[in-house]
């Protein structure tokens, strides 16, 4: 993939980003393809190719670019605090509502848990530095993998009935092994 920084690059990689979600809008993913995607970026297949081996690379290079935006938030923070990333959730949540909307009515819900599962251990290195026992690191990390990502599907299926704060606390409650009455 695509690691340099021209610019002109850089745009057409976002084009491709933006013609697939904007396709996702109103035709089924499954359906979607990489000749649909290049026409709606007007660009060549090749230069999708430059960046994609296919479409599923893109939902997940967005979501890569999601996380690295929100984690650049915490650059200067030395440690985290449950709370931050259940806020960090929340806001993740409401900065990428449509989006994600789409990603989970068309089903894509293992690649939502994979892009999630290599997050967790980015923020979770910053909650956990001072837990003795490293080797527990990889079962906190799957806890909170499904946790978050089975919370986000759930969410969303439901219809967002629980506002963004309202998930935030409950999520925080949860993981803090407060659960409501």
């Amino acid at each position: 993939m695509y690691s340099g920084n021209n610019i002109i690059a850089l745009q057409s990689r976002q084009w491709l980003v933006n013609a697939l979600l904007s396709l996702m809008r109103v035709e089924n993913y499954q359906k979607i393809t990489i000749k649909e995607i290049c026409e709606k970026a007007d660009l060549s297949r090749q230069t999708f190719y430059n960046f994609f081996e296919q479409k599923d690379d893109i939902i997940r290079f967005w979501f890569r670019e999601r996380y690295e935006i929100t984690l650049s938030r915490f650059e200067s923070t030395k440690e985290l605090e449950i709370d931050d990333i259940t806020e960090v959730f929340a806001a993740f949540l409401k900065e990428n509502n449509e989006v994600l909307k789409y990603i989970i009515d068309q089903g894509l819900d293992d690649i939502i848990s994979d892009e999630v599962s290599k997050s967790i251990p980015i923020f979770a290195s910053k909650v956990i530095e001072n837990i003795e026992e490293k080797h527990t690191c990889k079962y906190i990390n799957a806890f909170l993998t499904g946790a978050l990502t089975q919370i986000l599907i759930c969410w969303f299926k439901d219809e967002q009935k629980l506002s963004k704060e309202e998930l935030s606390a409950l999520l925080l409650n949860l993981i803090s092994g407060r659960y409501p009455n």
